[in-house]
């Protein structure tokens, strides 16, 4: 673009154009995800998981602990039992209830806690775990029991995927929703239906953990 200047000296009428300094290029060579994560980080993913299988082994050999530390409604609403939304992400019915969400945990737990730090993971996928046992359970029965960990898996995935699809913009978006929703398929949608299975909880630790990460994004983007 071109600008006028007025020269000095001389003919004052005379001018000239001079050329604007236009603003250098700007590349983006690092994002917050292209950095190797911190692999001694994965203590504290390890200690949810050890309360994961210390308290379920416990609950299986004493089936009472399912009932003191389980989800149930009218306990949680109108007895005001709020430790039970967090307790009851730590016990699991069986062997394979626990192997299922615990290898999901390794994962996403150690990836979002070493590139987001501990107030991410444990400390906001717990809030987040604690709330989507709440809205899950309030949609449920008196009698229902509401227990496991899928919740906060569900909540860790929507967690990622929604800050891989805003921050790795060394990609286009139309790359970006292609990997979110290939990813999104594979790991989260099932391979078959079974009834006690609660996809509610699925259904809000994932919206729960987008919602989260768009707060996240937006308060440490630099506009």
């Amino acid at each position: 673009m071109l600008g006028w200047e007025t020269m000095t000296g001389g003919n004052p009428f005379r001018s000239f154009p001079t050329r604007r300094k236009e603003a250098p290029n700007r590349v983006l060579r690092q994002t917050l995800l292209t950095r190797r994560p911190r692999f001694f980080d994965a203590q504290l993913v390890f200690l949810w998981l050890t309360l994961m299988v210390v308290s379920s082994w416990a609950a299986w050999s004493d089936p009472t602990l399912i009932e003191w530390g389980s989800a149930i409604g009218p306990n949680i609403v109108n007895g005001g039992e709020l430790w039970r939304l967090v307790t009851a992400q730590f016990l699991h019915s069986d062997l394979g209830h626990l192997l299922s969400n615990g290898y999901m945990i390794l994962i996403l737990g150690f990836f979002v806690h070493s590139y987001f730090g501990w107030l991410v993971f444990p400390v906001a996928a717990l809030i987040g775990g604690a709330l989507v046992n709440l809205f899950t359970i309030m949609a449920y029965p008196p009698e229902a029991r509401l227990l496991g960990a899928s919740g906060v898996v569900y909540w860790l995935a929507g967690f990622w995927l929604v800050l891989f699809l805003l921050i790795e913009r060394q990609r286009s978006w139309p790359q970006r929703l292609l990997r979110v929703a290939g990813v999104g398929l594979l790991i989260l949608f099932p391979s078959e239906f079974q009834p006690k299975v609660s996809y509610l909880a699925h259904a809000w630790g994932f919206f729960l953990g987008v919602v989260f990460g768009s707060i996240y994004f937006v308060s440490r983007f630099k506009w």
